[in-house]
């Protein structure tokens, strides 16, 4: 009778890789009822847990479509073609009255779109494109 409880060990660890006490456990009503009661629990929290928010597009990045049309205007206003960055939309804080044939008037609160790394740095000017309209204004103009 011992050989054979030893017989019996040794095939269900072969086969299920548990002992017979784990395999008696894990058939304990008892135990399966705590199991599923713990499942239900889970299942509850994930019904409850709101959906993710859609993922969107930072609200400053610009579109491909003016993307396309920053570069485009860019190469024609320069004649070369420039390092391509990431490009965003930023509000004219001031506005700016052109004074030179390179330059693009814009009004307060205007939304523009910019090459990103050129908003960081010292004063100056950077390119710019507002709807079909392109040129230079002072940096100074939209950030503080």
């Amino acid at each position: 009778a011992q050989s054979m409880d030893a017989c019996r060990e040794l095939m269900m660890r072969l086969v299920w890789g548990k002992s017979q006490g784990q395999l008696r456990d894990s058939w304990n009503p008892e135990r399966l009822s705590a199991k599923a009661e713990v499942a239900r629990a889970h299942q509850k929290k994930v019904e409850k847990a709101p959906a993710p928010a859609p993922v969107q597009a930072s609200p400053d990045a610009a579109t491909v479509k003016e993307s396309a049309a920053y570069w485009n205007k860019r190469k024609a206003a320069e004649g070369i073609e420039v390092d391509r960055g990431p490009l965003c939309r930023i509000k004219a804080l001031r506005a700016h009255v052109p004074t030179e044939a390179m330059e693009m008037r814009m009004r307060k609160g205007d939304t523009l779109v910019v090459k990103r790394d050129e908003l960081d740095g010292e004063p100056g000017w950077i390119f710019a494109t507002k709807g079909g309209d392109a040129g230079y204004v002072p940096r100074a103009c939209l950030v503080g």
